[in-house]
């Protein structure tokens, strides 16, 4: 009774080795899934901050339209909303690239790089850039993509994705401008 308990309990157990080993090979790996999702939001984020610094550019242009303007308090508002979403998607972006840095070399994710782990430096860098009373997402960014270029265990970043951060920044560049050649 004891032996066929115990060949029943092994027979299990192989089972279930077996069955949690076959990999299906139509899934597809969930961090890559999320990356696109957030590059997704990112141009999603882009191009409503895109939209939002042509209508306020032209508006501010107007002669006899100044920074006391409903509309252009609106506009200014609704661009830093955007750009505020586009630096928390391009640290989610940035987490999830270590995530699969992580998964395919050893010691990225468990605090062995940089005495705390380089998700934990992100995410303080993110927390104190952020807590500002004016966040500088300019900042926050270029720290985060320096971050990504000084770590080729990261992975590297995709061109197109690359191309959207400097055409952010030059948006933001562009709008800081706008703020002091208007006022």
């Amino acid at each position: 009774m004891i032996m066929r308990k115990v060949a029943l309990i092994a027979l299990g157990a192989m089972l279930m080795v077996t069955i949690s080993c076959k990999k299906n090979s139509t899934t597809t790996d969930p961090t890559t899934a999320d990356l696109q999702a957030t590059a997704g939001l990112l141009n999603q984020d882009y191009n409503k901050s895109q939209q939002e610094e042509n209508l306020l550019s032209a508006r501010i242009n107007t002669p006899g339209i100044t920074w006391a303007d409903q509309t252009v308090r609106m506009y200014d508002s609704i661009f830093h909303m955007n750009d505020t979403l586009f630096t928390e998607n391009f640290r989610h972006y940035s987490l999830d690239m270590m995530k699969m840095a992580g998964m395919k070399s050893n010691g990225m994710m468990n605090g062995s790089m940089m005495g705390g782990g380089m998700m934990c430096n992100m995410d303080s860098l993110f927390l104190v850039m952020g807590g500002m009373q004016q966040m500088n997402t300019f900042k926050i960014d270029s720290m985060m993509m320096n971050q990504i270029a000084d770590c080729p265990k990261m992975g590297s970043m995709p061109q197109s994705m690359k191309d959207m951060m400097n055409s952010m920044q030059e948006l933001r560049k562009q709008h800081m401008l706008l703020h002091k050649h208007t006022k």
